[in-house]
């Protein structure tokens, strides 16, 4: 069995019970200021109470709990690993506002005491989780739209940041008990980056569904480990892996990634291709239903039969329907592969479109968003930096894909930003977040976009105002 350390039980279970009880998981934001908080004390009658929940999570799995002590100490940061325990020493605080910037450091633990918050910091900056006691949040605290009763179970996605200053991408889907992994970039050390943020949401430690879109490291690389980083497949159970059909690629991160998804297939988890799922072949379906009124949908890809010398057209397409929701998800696809997409499916007005590799120029055309419509879109990059090219205009996310989305909506989000980029060359300093993680909410009748750095479009952001522009007949 895969283990995971008693503070992320911990962590974990608080978690699945404030979303049991019908908290709004995703309506946090950044917070750079408020009260600096305590360290949290064996008499606070709060802190027992999360003992007691995870006393009651290790039970339910057969596993022997901390003594309260023991596991005070623990959380305090006097053990623990990974980073769990807290560069400061202290890995659990507590107070009467939000933390304060300076409060820890990363991997820190917060719980307002006042309205039961609880908050955790990762990447320097403190973002709401949850609450303890499964109460509601008002949506203006966080993100943006209005709590009425949903059609369906609350469908989360998270476009995550990947711990390095690489682009790439990651996304994790939940809903209800069922999780979903969408890639694993951007290298083979994002897979601690992207363990801590699953591990706080995925409380069973089992990805009911792995989906990789195709071949590109930027994809794969976490799902590939290597001897200093495990792969994602050794970190969590995965039940079914769900992959591309065709590539050329053969690189020894492409053959870290086979051999580590077979080692999880000869331990039990299933894998098909898309095409396989497409064709409902092979005990694959088409669609699956992961709640109740909600299902994961598998779409044609030409290129999914067909050789092209362009690794990025081989890329897994599907999408989610919840309801009037659609959210639509094609990989790094370009444009010859959107074309036949648009020409092989009925495709659906979208709620929420997953820019194409990246917000290049060669993705999001024309014929694709003028069928897809999309009203929101996240771009996993990191804006501005030369990794692939020198030329302003060409770097993700690039002036033409803004100058044709914008025709359908403002409503861009991107995780990443560069830092320090040498003019004229391949070089930059690292990254910091532009709109950070950012996670989407809807219950098929309210929708929420929020980023754990701040929630700002793309087009009101400094960086945008420096190097793009906002087409005269966008919307406004």
């Amino acid at each position: 069995m895969k283990k995971k350390s008693a503070l992320r039980i911990l962590l974990s279970f608080v978690l699945c019970s404030m979303i049991a009880m019908g908290a709004c998981a995703c309506s946090f934001g950044s917070w750079g200021s408020g009260n600096s908080g305590n360290t949290a004390t064996e008499t606070d009658p709060t802190i027992r109470s999360v003992y007691d929940l995870y006393a009651e999570r290790c039970a339910a799995n057969g596993d022997d709990p901390l003594t309260y002590d023991a596991w005070l100490s623990s959380i305090k940061g006097e053990k623990g690993d990974k980073g769990d325990k807290g560069e400061s020493g202290n890995g659990w605080h507590y107070g009467n506002g939000a933390p304060s910037a300076t409060l820890g450091k990363n991997g820190d633990l917060y719980l307002n005491f006042e309205n039961y918050d609880i908050y955790v910091k990762e990447g320097g900056q403190w973002s709401v989780r949850g609450n303890i006691k499964g109460e509601k949040r008002d949506p203006a605290e966080g993100g943006s739209g209005s709590e009425s009763e949903g059609t369906t179970a609350e469908l989360q996605i998270h476009f995550l940041e990947l711990g390095s200053k690489y682009t790439g991408d990651c996304i994790y889907i939940k809903i209800g008990d069922t999780d979903i992994l969408v890639d694993g970039g951007c290298r083979e050390a994002s897979a601690d980056t992207i363990e801590r943020y699953v591990d706080a949401l995925c409380t069973d430690n089992t990805l009911e569904y792995v989906i990789v879109t195709h071949a590109d490291q930027d994809h794969i690389a976490a799902f590939a480990g290597n001897g200093t980083y495990a792969s994602l497949f050794e970190r969590f159970v995965c039940e079914k892996i769900i992959d591309f059909p065709k590539t050329g690629k053969t690189t020894d991160v492409y053959n870290r990634y086979v051999s580590s998804r077979n080692k999880e297939v000869e331990v039990g988890a299933v894998h098909y291709t898309a095409l396989e799922c497409y064709n409902n072949i092979n005990g694959a379906q088409q669609s699956y239903e992961l709640s109740e009124g909600v299902t994961l949908n598998f779409l044609y890809n030409y290129y999914y039969e067909h050789s092209t010398s362009d690794e990025n057209n081989y890329s897994v397409c599907f999408y989610i329907n919840q309801g009037d929701y659609n959210y639509l998800f094609t990989g790094d696809l370009e444009e010859s592969g959107e074309a036949f997409l648009v020409q092989n499916n009925d495709l659906p007005h979208c709620k929420l479109y997953k820019a194409g590799h990246h917000g290049s120029k060669t993705s999001s055309t024309e014929a694709l968003l003028s069928v897809i419509q999309p009203e929101y879109v996240c771009v996993c990059c990191v804006a501005g930096s030369p990794e692939y090219t020198v030329t302003n205009e060409n770097m993700f996310p690039t002036q033409l894909m803004i100058d044709r989305v914008a025709k359908y909506t403002k409503n861009i989000f991107v995780t990443s930003l560069v830092v320090d980029p040498v003019e004229g060359q391949k070089k930059w300093g690292g990254i910091t977040s532009m709109n950070g993680n950012v996670t989407v909410c809807s219950n098929g009748v309210d929708f929420t976009v929020t980023g754990s750095n701040n929630s700002t479009i793309l087009k009101d952001t400094d960086w945008f105002k420096q190097n793009r522009t906002w087409p005269s007949y966008g919307v406004q």
